[in-house]
C-alpha cells in the first residue's frame, strides 16, 4: 500500500479493504505509474494491474506477478495481468 499516492483515498487501507474498495469501482493508481482496477472480462469481474498508456509489462515483470500469484490472459492480442479474487486470492 505504501506505493500508493498520497492522494488516493486508498493509501490507508488495510490488503482486504483495498481489495473490497477496487471491487466496489475504485481506482488505485501506484506511484510507478500503474493502474488497479476492476475490469469485465470474458463476463467476468477481474481485478487488473495496468501498465502506463501506451507500454506493455515487460517479460521480467510478468514473470515477477505470476510468482507473486497473479495470472495473465492474451486478451485481444495483449498480455494482461489479472490479480486472483476469492478462494484463488493471493
Amino acid at each position: 500500500m505504501k506505493n500508493l499516492r498520497g492522494d488516493s483515498d486508498l493509501s490507508k487501507v488495510s490488503a482486504g479493504e483495498f481489495g473490497e474498495q477496487i471491487q466496489k469501482g475504485a481506482t488505485a493508481i501506484l506511484a510507478n505509474g500503474w493502474t488497479i482496477k476492476q475490469r469485465k472480462v470474458s463476463s467476468e469481474n477481474r481485478i487488473e494491474v495496468i501498465n502506463r498508456p501506451g507500454l506493455d509489462f515487460s517479460d521480467s515483470e510478468i514473470t515477477i506477478f505470476k510468482q507473486k500469484g497473479a495470472f495473465t490472459e492474451i486478451v485481444a492480442w495483449r498480455e494482461r495481468v489479472f490479480i486472483p479474487q476469492g478462494a484463488d486470492a493471493v
